[in-house]
């Protein structure tokens, strides 16, 4: 066995075990809970991050590469996504006094947190995972949309794990639902600009907005103006990747045909 193999699976085991020894209640880093439970988040979420920064590395994935030529169209081109995880931002509640932030001390946890947990999501989902599936569907008809689709599909059903750490079944399964939207709008984006730091920066900024208050505040931050800006943007930015989906894999498809026409022609 390689070096590299036997280095994987150590590293695996590590994180597989520190994330289960940070995950028990017994366990204490300090005597305030609201930042011994950030801080045991925070370093099992190191330990994965880097785990999985490890997988994409040692499988030779073109995650990390971006196109800087592209970058201002890119940056154009996931302004209705970004409008979605901003809307995930308990403004409203917040200036209303519905919602309060009781422990702003801690925001930089939090934050560094939610990237981590981007990382490892988004590196393992839109990294690994999709170009397995678009590697076996390479020579597909429609590989786009179902490439897409299927991603979507995984990253969604991976939040039903949630149900494992005592969460209630409609809450997950409603979950399951916007994840799989939320899945979906990545994918379209890595499929756009292959650029994954782009998806990276919008996961954090939706997660961040959706834990402030229930991790360092109280109160109900879910008010109608929430709901009102979360629908809109939700429907808008749905409109917007699912022309751009059909938009691609049309595209994609065409040239496919015409390679193999082309290579039938040849031979």
């Amino acid at each position: 066995m390689k070096k590299s193999r036997i280095l994987l699976i150590i590293f695996l085991v590590i994180a597989a075990a520190a994330t289960i020894i940070f995950e028990l209640p017994g366990v204490v880093l300090t005597a305030d809970e609201t930042k011994n439970i950030l801080l045991k988040e925070l370093f099992s979420r190191i330990i994965l991050a880097a785990f999985v920064i490890f997988l994409v590395v040692y499988g030779r994935f073109n995650s990390l590469k971006i196109e800087r030529n592209n970058l201002g169209k890119h940056l154009l081109f996931i302004i209705p996504c970004l409008l979605v995880a901003l809307a995930n931002f308990p403004f409203s509640a917040l200036i209303s006094g519905s919602a309060v932030i009781e422990r702003v001390d801690l925001i930089y946890i939090l934050v560094i947190n939610c990237v981590l947990i981007a990382i490892i999501e988004d590196f393992f989902f839109q990294g690994i995972l999709r170009s397995v599936i678009d590697d076996y569907f390479k020579n597909t008809s429609h590989r786009i949309f179902i490439s897409i689709l299927v991603t979507a599909i995984v990253f969604a059903l991976s939040h039903l794990l949630n149900l494992l750490s005592g969460a209630a079944i409609g809450a997950t399964l409603l979950q399951v639902g916007y994840t799989f939207l939320i899945g979906a709008m990545f994918s379209t984006i890595k499929t756009k600009t292959n650029n994954i730091y782009l998806i990276v920066v919008l996961h954090s900024i939706f997660d961040i907005g959706g834990t402030i208050v229930t991790k360092l505040g109280n109160g109900v931050f879910q008010d109608k103006i929430f709901w009102i800006l979360t629908i809109s943007f939700g429907i808008i930015a749905g409109i917007y990747i699912l022309v751009n989906i059909i938009i691609m894999d049309r595209k994609d498809t065409l040239d496919l045909h015409k390679s193999q026409e082309t290579t039938e022609i040849i031979n």
